[in-house]
């Protein structure tokens, strides 16, 4: 008969040299293992350490080109707007800086910046479209304007139609031009810079990359700007739109002018106007809008290539 304590003495047997076996294995297989991971770890280390000297060095040539443009920015585009007056108009989320760098280079390009128009969010706010829209039938009495469309669609007609003219388009009366941007500001829609004197004959759009809101609101918001830039273009004699960087691809106002093949077929757009060189760009491409031309410029997703071709 066998008893309990040989039962015991057999199952402590087994486990001790499962125990065994397994500190046997272990101690044979840790070793290359181990090896095996430290060589993928300094493998992983050595690869992060080129690719971190790589983007070093990349950003450093990028920062000497743009350095290099900066510096030759005024011979690029002196004279080549001389005789152009150019309407600013700046949606809401675009920084002050920016706005500085575009003047500042269409200064250097001899152009005549007439007015800069500030956009405020209440412009771009469906919550507000009812008030926008309240306010544009009240001015068309006033400019004897009568647009059609949506209420962001009107307004954009009727403020394209204070800030540009075209050389064949009819200008309402300066009178009816002071007061439809005084009633603009009191309503909190736009603010204008300086003193309107003469309206312009382009225009830029200065738009962020993408919307601050999201959905329908971001959608509403865009669509008010491409009515816009589309209205400027209509009344006066061509308009760019153009944000810092690339732009979002989905939601960005310039990324969505491009894609829409009416509005792209007459109105220009360029990013990355925050370089030097983005400006440069922007500079040409008003050149090419004054011929009647009209391209995607930068080096963001749409756009077709970095100047226009042949270069103004």
């Amino acid at each position: 008969v066998v008893d309990f304590r040989y039962h015991l003495v057999s199952i402590i047997a087994i486990f001790l040299a499962l125990a065994v076996g397994i500190v046997l294995g272990t101690t044979t297989l840790n070793a290359p293992i181990a090896d095996n991971l430290r060589d993928q770890v300094n493998s992983l280390r050595g690869d992060n350490h080129d690719l971190r000297s790589s983007v070093t060095n990349l950003q450093a040539q990028v920062a000497d080109e743009q350095k290099f443009a900066a510096e030759v920015t005024p011979l690029l585009v002196g004279g080549r707007l001389s005789g152009q007056r150019i309407a600013v108009v700046i949606a809401p989320g675009v920084p002050a800086s920016l706005r500085n760098a575009v003047v500042d280079t269409l200064r250097q390009a001899a152009a005549d910046v007439t007015a800069e128009v500030k956009l405020t969010e209440g412009y771009l706010d469906p919550q507000r479209s009812t008030e926008l829209g309240t306010l544009v039938d009240s001015l068309t009495t006033t400019t004897g304007d009568t647009p059609t469309g949506d209420a962001s669609t009107r307004a954009g007609a009727l403020l394209a139609s204070a800030v540009v003219a075209g050389p064949t388009g009819r200008q309402p009366p300066a009178t009816a031009t002071a007061e439809l941007l005084r009633r603009f500001e009191d309503a909190g829609m736009a603010t204008v810079e300086g003193r309107l004197v003469d309206p312009g004959g382009l225009a830029i759009l200065l738009v962020p990359p993408a919307p601050k809101t999201k959905g329908d609101a971001a959608g509403y918001a865009v669509n008010a700007l491409l009515a816009l830039a589309g209205q400027l273009d209509r009344r006066g004699s061509g308009a760019v739109v153009t944000a810092a960087g690339p732009g979002d691809v989905t939601t960005g106002a310039l990324s969505l002018a491009r894609a829409d093949d009416r509005l792209s077929a007459d109105v220009s757009t360029v990013d990355s106007v925050e370089t030097p060189t983005g400006r440069v760009e922007l500079v040409f491409a008003l050149v090419e809008q004054a011929n009647g031309e009209a391209g995607a410029y930068g080096s963001g997703p749409g756009a077709s290539e970095p100047l226009p071709t042949p270069s103004p």
